[in-house]
C-alpha cells in the first residue's frame, strides 16, 4: 500500500516508511485519508496530524514535510 505514496520523495517509500505505513491502525489510515483530502479543519485534526508526524519521524528517522 505505502509504495504508491510520495511521503519519502518521488521515488516512493523507503523501507522504514513502508514499514511505518503498514503498521498503522485502520483509524490512523482513515485519519491520513481525511487529512489529505480535507486538510486540517480543527484542533483535533491538528493533534492527529502531529501524532502521525511524530510517529513517522520516530519510525523512519526522516522529517515529514
Amino acid at each position: 500500500m505505502g509504495r504508491s505514496s510520495e511521503l519519502d520523495g518521488e521515488s516512493g517509500w523507503s523501507k522504514e516508511g513502508a514499514d511505518w505505513f503498514n503498521s498503522l491502525s485502520v483509524e490512523e489510515l482513515v485519519d491520513i485519508k481525511w487529512l489529505s483530502d480535507y486538510g486540517v479543519q480543527c484542533e483535533e485534526d491538528e493533534q492527529k496530524l502531529e501524532k502521525l508526524r511524530e510517529s513517522y519521524e520516530k519510525a523512519t528517522g526522516h522529517k515529514w514535510d
